[in-house]
């Protein structure tokens, strides 16, 4: 089973019956499609999303059906999950993200709490064999010394690429002992886990993870997911160190990416000697442009 099936599986086998059976029950799931999401909102039907198109399936939600998801999402304790709640999210397993949406309760322009939660988006995680390759021969040309940022829009396949580089990177000749920094537990699956050369940080903030793994873990690469302002100041002040990193930032071109936000911060200073962009046909099919720094023009990029 693939690990993108046992993901599935995980997440079918704690939802309840009616929800798990309709979606098992589902022409997709019988034609063995690949599930990406499963949405899940009081008073509407669930919708599962294949390959960037969302379909409807007549099961309802209702109420107690909310409840009973969150309460198996959470391992029957909402309280344990309340700081990551209150981020948008709750960790599941094997890489699972779950989106949360509700009402905020907010104090002091900070939010507090989420109640009256109505919709929790199931983020299956997908794996797609050999994809990132070529930015991973790209790095092994370059002696494995450069950093990597790699972008798209949202939904693109970042963290699938993320994913994957730590795997070629882990498992490769030469083998690289890789830090994984995964704030929300959505990079590290079954495969990474069992990897004897990659050391996981899971729930970590990342400004503090890149630190303390640059510190003590002493890798041969740095991998994180989504970079903020925060982040990019910790990679400014660690990057000193020699340690190169792979990051992920949202994009929709190279122009966009370099000429704001954290990823345009890091260009001005200099971080960042590979761009892949992932580029996502009609029919979700994923390509990678590779840019040098070497080959961006002279244009002066404010941030």
């Amino acid at each position: 089973m693939n690990s993108s099936k046992n993901a599935l599986e995980k997440v079918l086998s704690v939802l309840p019956d009616k929800i798990s059976g309709a979606v098992r029950n589902s022409d997709l799931y019988q034609r063995k499609k690949r599930i990406n999401e499963i949405r899940i909102r009081t008073d509407r039907r669930v919708t599962l999303t294949v390959d960037g198109r969302n379909h409807q399936l007549e099961c309802r939600i209702s109420e107690k059906d909310m409840r009973d998801s969150l309460m198996a999402l959470c391992k029957n304790s909402v309280y344990s999950f309340c700081d990551t709640i209150k981020e948008g999210y709750i960790p599941f397993s094997g890489s699972v993200r779950v989106g949360v949406c509700g009402s905020a309760v907010c104090e002091n322009g900070k939010i507090i709490n989420v109640s009256d939660i109505s919709s929790l988006n199931i983020r299956i995680p997908s794996f797609i064999p050999g994809f990132g390759r070529e930015l991973y021969e790209r790095l092994l040309s370059g002696g494995l010394k450069e950093d990597a940022v790699v972008f798209s829009p949202p939904g693109g396949g970042k963290t699938t690429l993320l994913r994957n580089m730590a795997l070629y990177l882990s498992g490769g000749h030469p083998s690289k002992r890789v830090s994984v920094i995964d704030s929300r537990n959505e990079i590290c699956d079954d495969r990474i886990a069992e990897s004897e050369n990659i050391d996981v940080y899971a729930g970590y903030p990342k400004a503090k993870g890149i630190e303390l793994a640059t510190r003590t873990m002493s890798p041969g690469y740095i991998i994180c997911d989504e970079i903020g302002y925060e982040e990019a100041e910790s990679i400014v002040r660690s990057h000193s160190s020699g340690v190169p990193l792979i990051i992920a930032s949202h994009a929709s071109s190279l122009d966009s990416l370099l000429s704001c936000g954290p990823s345009g911060a890091l260009y001005k200073a200099g971080i960042g000697d590979v761009y892949a962009e992932i580029k996502v046909s009609d029919f979700m099919k994923r390509s990678i442009v590779i840019t040098d720094r070497s080959d961006i023009s002279e244009k002066i990029y404010d941030t």
